[in-house]
């Protein structure tokens, strides 16, 4: 983020975290910034430092339409590795979005563990959204997880 006379100008992503080549591609020529791979190869410590990491992981292993495996799925398991990531990298903003269902897969066993994980230095807001209200072309609903480092003194209501 870039600040001018105290008014945020923009926000521009220094890297992504991607295993398919062709995103891979697209998001490096899209942003001029690097797109790496899987995020469970990165290195916390050797990454440039971000302000807000967003984390958008396929969602097949918690949908009501998927297998409903969880992390014992076959791509379940990122999710929680990359919060766990996430947490190393210490930025003031986690924002993660998931399939609604996921509060309710294995009985919530996953949703409850990457709560721990990032209450312990974030204040986190979880909500089911229904994404059509925001423009979404899609009829369904997201988890969406919206953390504030504790230290920044965040406010404990979000709406």
């Amino acid at each position: 983020m870039h600040w001018h006379n105290g008014h945020t100008r923009k926000w521009l992503p220094r890297w992504a975290s991607e295993v398919i080549p062709c995103k891979q591609a697209m998001w490096e020529r899209l942003t001029g910034t690097p797109c790496y791979g899987c995020v469970t190869t990165l290195n916390a410590a050797v990454l440039q430092w971000v302000a807000m990491i967003a984390i958008t992981m396929p969602c097949i292993d918690y949908s009501s339409s998927g297998n409903k495996q969880g992390a014992a799925g076959v791509t379940g398991w990122l999710w929680l590795a990359a919060v766990q990531f996430a947490i190393k990298m210490a930025p003031l903003v986690i924002f993660s979005e998931m399939a609604d269902n996921t509060v309710r897969v294995n009985g919530g066993t996953e949703y409850r563990q990457v709560l721990a994980a990032l209450s312990v230095a974030y204040v986190v807001h979880s909500r089911i959204v229904r994404v059509w209200d925001y423009g979404d072309g899609s009829h369904r609903k997201r988890l969406i997880l919206c953390c504030f480092r504790k230290d920044l003194h965040a406010p404990t209501a979000f709406t």
